[in-house]
Order: structure tokens, then sequence, then C-alpha cells
């Protein structure tokens, strides 16, 4: 007998694609190549949260003939809606109270519990009030790492069996992340940003919790160790709280630095492969997707020894203090001057990324899930 499961797609609205449309667009296709016996519908307009035309969210998605969009107005939407389904899954931690439904819920981090200065007071808010109804009304919370687990039953362990509802389901990068062999490609695309030198690579929207600051005086330091000349490049758009001129004002290496803007997945596939270090020295995350993208295309990887990214990077990796400038600048010097050192996390990155972590396990895994609810 086959599961109606819905699942809420509205996130893929968002354009450029966020960490939680990436994880949608992803667990949505690599479902539909795992599973043709269940019934899956695609809800476009999950309590009104759904902006844009359904054909917009649609090109995300390759399906097969068991997925269906369902609520495609937002007339169409209310909490009644959705209890004709076996299951539904909430992957942004909205958790409304069903009474025949079973809600799955994803709960990516809890930056708002640990760090609340780095939000905004709306998404703090939303924030909060989802964590606690998704504890409360949640069959089954699907969480992308242990430390992620583990900062959920610090905040809500005294609720009744909460570690028994909760799944560490591990996220992993997109396909379209891989060693750029492409010669052309390569060559147009750095030639396009104007970078013409070897480089380190920092890949991440610039706001206080990616500690961008730290990682700015970290290569100034460092460069005063270099032998070669080696510049910074960083891709993302500027976020909120961040004001560049303060950040770099008292930098020597400025003329070093390249500010890309937001870049697509193609051209940020290069700048994973042909950097000589990618730095990711972010003070908190639940999962941390950037750096298995930039191992799965072989870049070598220093990051954060806080939060979920020592065990997403393992011994694959350096990990170093975030808050230690020197620390940081350290592992920058040493990966750049090391030229086996760099071509061990290089090898060592792909294979770990290539043996733990692929979307059609986190479909499998999640799919446990769904059949598990139907069955209680």
């Amino acid at each position: 007998m086959s599961i109606r499961i819905c699942i809420d797609i509205s996130r893929l609205a968002d354009k450029p694609l966020t960490g939680v449309g990436k994880y949608i667009k992803n667990l949505v296709n690599h479902l539909s190549l795992v599973d043709a016996q269940n019934d899956y519908f695609l809800s476009a307009n999950f309590f009104q949260c759904f902006h844009n035309s359904p054909k917009e969210v649609a090109k995300e998605l390759r399906v097969g003939l068991n997925f269906r969009f369902v609520n495609l107005t937002p007339e169409s939407v209310n909490i009644s809606t959705f209890e004709k389904f076996d299951v539904v899954h909430s992957p942004n931690i909205t958790s409304p109270k069903f009474k025949r439904a079973k809600l799955v819920t994803t709960v990516h981090d809890l930056s708002y519990f640990v760090n609340p200065e780095w939000h905004t007071k709306g998404n703090l808010e939303f924030s909060i009030r989802e964590t606690r109804n998704a504890v409360k009304n949640a069959k089954k919370i699907v969480v992308p790492s242990e430390n992620t687990l583990k900062d959920l039953l610090k905040y809500f362990g005294s609720n009744s069996g909460l570690k028994e509802r909760v799944k560490v389901i591990p996220e992993a990068p997109d396909p379209i992340f891989y060693p750029e062999r492409d010669y052309d490609r390569i060559v147009s695309t750095l030639d396009r940003f104007g970078i013409y030198s070897d480089y380190v690579l920092g890949a991440f929207t610039i706001e206080p919790r990616k500690n961008v600051k730290r990682l700015l005086r970290a290569y100034d330091s460092a460069l005063s160790s270099i032998k070669e000349d080696v510049y910074l490049v960083l891709t993302g758009k500027v976020g909120w709280k961040v004001n560049l001129d303060d950040y770099l004002r008292e930098l020597k290496c400025k003329d070093k630095i390249i500010f890309t803007g937001y870049v697509s997945d193609e051209e940020l596939r290069v700048f994973y492969t042909c950097c000589k270090a990618f730095v990711y020295p972010s003070l908190y995350e639940g999962f941390g997707l950037p750096v298995v993208e930039a191992m799965a295309c072989g870049a070598p990887v220093i990051t954060s020894n806080v939060s979920s990214l020592p065990e997403i990077v393992g011994d694959s990796g350096i990990t170093v203090n975030p808050y230690n400038v020197d620390e940081i600048a350290e592992a920058i010097v040493s990966v750049l001057e090391d030229d086996g050192l760099r071509k061990r996390l290089k090898k060592k990155g792909n294979k770990r990324v290539r043996r733990n972590f692929s979307w059609e396990k986190t479909a499998r895994k999640t799919l446990e899930v769904y059949e598990e609810l139907s069955g209680c």
C-alpha cells in the first residue's frame, strides 16, 4: 500500500536558491530516483509563503509520474488541505498541528538559540516559535548533524521522548559540484572575475556568523609570510550587519582581495577546483554545506573546530579555533607552502565526500522516516 506524502516546496521560490531551497530541490529529485512506489504531493503554497509562479518552482525539479503539484494558489491552502495526506514534510521548521497527518520537520540549525544576535528580530521570533512548535507537533524531526541534535537536546531535552523522535540525516553537495576539468571554462570564468593569480577562497554570505573580519585579518597576517603572490577571493553577497569599509580599513592587503558578489554554481565549481585553499572559519553551522561542496571539487579545506564542522570534515581538512586569528593565518600559510599537505587534503576531502555524503543516501534515509511513520 502506497503512502501519501506531501512535501512543502515553497522555498524553491527563492531565487537564487538558498540553502533550504537546495535541500528541497535535491531531496525531491532524489526521492524520485529511489521511490516509484509512494505518492508524492508537492505543495507550492504551504501557508501562503510562496510568491512566484508554480512554473518557476517546477523547473527546479525532475520527478516521476508519482509526483504531482497541489495547492497552486493561496486560496487553496488551509490546515484541512493537509489532513488527507499520511505524512507532511516541512523542510524548514514550520510546524503546524495536524489531527490526522503525521508531521516531519527538518531543523537545519539552532543558531537563533545559540547566538540570537546574528538574526533579525522577525527571523528570530519566527524561528524560535516554529522550533518550539516542531518539538510539540512533529512526529519526527530531521537534523543534518549530530551537533544539531546535541543543540536541540540542550534547549528542549526536557520534552518527553524527544531524542527518540529525532533522526540525523546528513545533507550532501549538489551533483553539480565536482572537479572542473574543462580548461576553457576555467580560463573564461577566472578571466571574467579578474583572477590571474593563485588564490585562497572563501564562499559564503558576508555576515557576522561567517567570521569574515577575522578571516581578512588572518589573510593579511599570512600574506607577510607567503613567498608567492596569492590573492583572497570572497564570493557571496554582503549580508546584514556588515560594513566592508570597516572590515578593510586596517588591512595592508586591500589590493589583493577580490569580492565577486553572487556567483552561479557553475562558476563556484571553478573557484573551488582552482583555489590553493578553501577557508571557512564560520562561528556556527548546522551542517556546513560549502565545506562538502569544496571537498567534492577537490579543494584543500581549512575550517572551524566548532559546531558541526569537525564532524563534517573529519580528518580530511585542517580545523582551527575560529576566534584565533593567528591560528587561522598559520593554517593558511601551511597549506599554501606545503605542496604535499595540500595534495593530501585534496585527495582525502574528495574521498570523504564520495564515501559519506550523497543525496541518494539522504533521500533513502528520509524515505525510511516516512515509511516508519506510515506504520504507526
